[in-house]
C-alpha cells in the first residue's frame, strides 16, 4: 500500500532503518524525523516513526504523528490499525475501534476491492482485531483471528505475541473466577486452641543425643547421630521427642524472635520439630497423639515456621502410627471449633491412609467421615466450624476411595455452597469421582525404619497413576492447543510463576523502563525473587 512515487533511495533508506526500528534504537530518529519531513508523501516512514516514539516512551510525539498520518493518509492500513490500537489500549474505546477496523473485523470487509493482501497487512490486522477482541472480552472471536495468523506462520513474532496476548487474557480471567471462587467460600474463623506458657529456657532431657537435633538440620544430621538416638531405650526417647515437641509450643515465640535477626534463615536452629516427627513416625505410641494434636492446634503461622510447605510429609508418618487406634480422638479433633482447616486436612488425609493401608478397615473409615460430614451438616451455620475447603478435601478423599454411601450426606452441604468447587468440581464430577475405581497410586508409602524416614526412599514405592482414556485425549488436546504450550514453556522458562509481561493488556510498544537503583531487603515471608512460588525463607533464604 506504498505510495507509486517512492524512490529507489528512499526505500532503500527506509529498509535500511527498519532493523533499527525493530531494535529500538534512539539513533534511528533522527534520521527518521527527516525522512518524514522531506518525504510526507511516505506513509511507511510515519509508521516506523510512530513506533519508535512508542517504543521509547514517547507518546505525546507518537500521538501527534498518528494525526498526521490519519489526516493525510486515511486508507493507509498500518494508521488504521494503530489508531485502534490506542482506542483500545488507552480509552477503551471498542467501538470506535470496530468503526475503523470493520464491524466484522475481517480484513477483506476494509478493503473489498483489494484481492491480495501483503503479509505484514495480515499480521498487523490480525493482531489488533485481537486486541480489540479481548478488550470484548470475546476470547473466542480473537482465537479465531489468531487462527488465521496460525495458518499463515506459527512462528511468526506476531504470531507468538497474539498468543501471549490471548493466554494472559485468559489467565486473568480464570484469576478472576478464582478471585470470585475465594470471595464465595466458606472459611471458618481460627484461633490457637491449645495455647502454651511461653519460655525462653531449653528443656532438660534424658539423652543428651537430643541435642543434635538443635545443632544440624535435617540433611546434615549425621548418621551416627541417627543411629545413636534410634538405639536409645525406647520409653525414655519418646519422652525425649515429647519434650522436643513441648519445646516447639513453648518457645515458638523466642525462636520467632530470634528469627527476625537472621540475615538468613537458620534452618539448622529450627529443625528441631521435623526431626523429632521424623523419629515419631518410626518409634512414636499412643500417648504422643495429645501433644502432636496441640501442635495442629496452632495457628498456621506456628506450622509454617516449624515446618514450611512440607507439614504433611513430617506429621503424615507419625500421625498414621500414634493415631490408626484412636479414631474417635481424631473425630472429635475434626468437631472441635476454630481449629485450623489445614491441620484438619492433614488428619482427614492421614484418615483415608488408614484404609488404603488396610481395607479391611474400610467400613470403619467411612462410618468416621459419614459422622464428620453429618456433624458439618447439623452445624452448617456455625462460622468456627464449617470450612468449604476442608469439607471438599473430605469429599475428595472420600471419594478416592469410592464410598458411595457418602453422597447423602455429602449432597445437602454442596448445596449449602460448603464444598469448594474449585477443589472438587460440579456436582456431576463428583459422581463421577465416586463411581471411578480405587487406585492404588492413591495410597501413600510409609518410612520402614528411620534412615528411609531421613533420605526418603519410601517415596520410591508411591505408584503412579495410568493416565485413563479421557486423561490421553485431554493431553492430545492439550498438546494441540498453542496457549497451552505457550503456558508451559513459560512455566518452564519461569519456574512456575506467570510473568507480568504477559499479562493481555501491555501496549504493543511498551516504553523503555530505566532499571530501579535501590535495593529492597526481602521479607522471609515474601515470595522468593527467584519466583519458585516458595517464601524466601524456605527456598533462596536458605541459602
Amino acid at each position: 500500500m506504498e505510495d507509486a512515487s517512492v524512490t529507489e533511495e528512499e526505500a532503500e533508506l527506509m529498509n535500511a532503518l527498519y532493523p533499527e526500528v525493530v531494535a529500538g534504537n534512539r539513533n534511528a530518529i533522527k534520521p527518521l524525523e527527516e525522512l518524514v519531513r522531506t518525504c510526507p508523501h511516505l506513509p511507511r516512514a510515519q509508521n516506523h516513526l510512530y513506533t519508535l516514539y512508542m517504543m521509547r516512551g514517547k507518546r505525546r510525539k507518537a500521538r501527534r504523528l498518528l494525526r498526521e498520518l490519519r489526516k493525510n493518509h486515511p486508507n493507509y492500513l498500518f494508521g488504521i490499525t494503530n489508531e485502534s490500537n490506542l482506542l483500545v489500549q488507552e480509552k477503551k474505546d471498542t467501538a470506535a475501534a470496530r468503526r475503523l477496523m470493520g464491524e466484522r473485523l475481517l480484513l477483506q470487509d476494509l478493503y473489498p476491492e483489494r484481492k491480495v493482501f501483503h503479509v505484514s497487512e495480515v499480521m498487523n490486522y490480525y493482531q489488533s482485531a485481537v486486541l480489540l477482541l479481548l478488550e470484548e472480552g470475546d476470547i473466542e472471536g480473537a482465537e479465531e483471528r489468531h487462527s488465521i495468523l496460525l495458518e499463515i506462520d506459527p512462528e511468526h513474532h506476531i504470531t507468538e505475541r497474539v498468543t501471549e496476548y490471548i493466554l494472559g487474557k485468559k489467565v486473568m480471567v480464570n484469576m478472576q473466577r478464582m478471585k470470585e471462587a475465594q470471595r464465595n467460600k466458606r472459611k471458618a474463623k481460627t484461633r490457637v486452641t491449645a495455647p502454651y506458657p511461653q519460655v525462653n529456657e531449653a528443656p532438660v532431657f534424658h539423652h543428651p543425643e537430643m541435642e543434635a537435633f538443635y545443632r544440624y538440620d535435617l540433611e546434615a544430621l549425621p548418621k551416627a547421630n541417627i543411629s545413636a538416638i534410634a538405639a536409645l531405650p525406647k520409653t525414655t526417647l519418646v519422652q525425649d521427642l515429647k519434650r522436643v515437641l513441648e519445646d516447639g509450643l513453648r518457645r515458638y515465640k523466642y525462636f520467632e524472635r530470634q528469627s527476625r535477626k537472621w540475615e538468613v534463615w537458620q534452618e539448622d536452629q529450627v529443625s528441631f520439630m521435623p526431626h523429632a516427627f521424623h523419629f515419631l513416625g518410626i518409634y512414636g505410641d499412643e500417648d504422643c497423639l495429645p501433644v502432636v494434636l496441640d501442635v495442629l492446634r496452632q495457628e498456621e503461622d506456628f506450622l509454617d515456621f516449624w515446618f514450611g510447605e512440607e507439614a504433611e510429609s513430617f506429621i503424615f508418618p507419625c500421625l498414621l502410627r500414634i493415631a490408626s487406634g484412636q479414631l474417635p480422638q481424631l473425630q472429635q479433633f475434626m468437631q472441635e471449633r476454630y481449629v485450623s482447616p489445614h491441620s484438619k486436612i492433614m488428619v482427614n488425609a492421614t484418615v483415608a491412609q488408614i484404609a488404603w493401608h488396610n481395607m479391611e478397615r474400610l467400613a470403619e473409615v467411612s462410618a468416621w467421615f459419614g459422622s464428620i460430614f453429618e456433624h458439618y451438616k447439623l452445624n452448617i451455620d456455625d462460622k468456627a466450624l464449617i470450612d468449604s475447603d476442608l469439607i471438599a478435601w473430605m469429599t475428595a478423599s472420600a471419594g478416592e476411595l469410592s464410598l458411595k454411601e457418602l453422597l447423602p450426606v455429602i449432597e445437602p452441604l454442596y448445596q449449602e455452597g460448603a464444598v469448594s468447587k474449585d477443589v472438587v468440581g460440579k456436582w456431576a464430577e463428583i459422581i463421577e469421582l465416586f463411581d471411578t475405581p480405587r487406585d492404588e497410586a492413591d495410597l501413600n508409602p510409609l518410612p520402614k525404619n528411620i534412615s528411609e524416614a531421613y533420605d526418603g526412599s519410601y517415596y520410591e514405592r508411591k505408584k503412579f497413576r495410568q493416565p485413563s482414556q479421557k486423561d490421553k485425549m485431554e493431553l492430545e488436546k492439550m498438546a494441540q492447543d498453542p496457549y497451552a504450550r505457550k503456558m508451559m514453556e513459560i512455566l518452564m522458562q519461569s519456574g512456575g510463576m506467570v510473568p507480568e509481561k504477559e499479562r493481555a493488556d501491555k501496549p504493543l510498544s511498551p516504553p523503555v523502563q530505566s532499571p530501579s537503583k535501590s535495593k529492597t531487603k526481602i521479607g522471609r515471608n515474601e515470595p522468593c525473587p527467584c519466583q519458585s512460588g516458595r517464601k524466601y525463607k524456605h527456598c533462596c533464604g536458605k541459602k
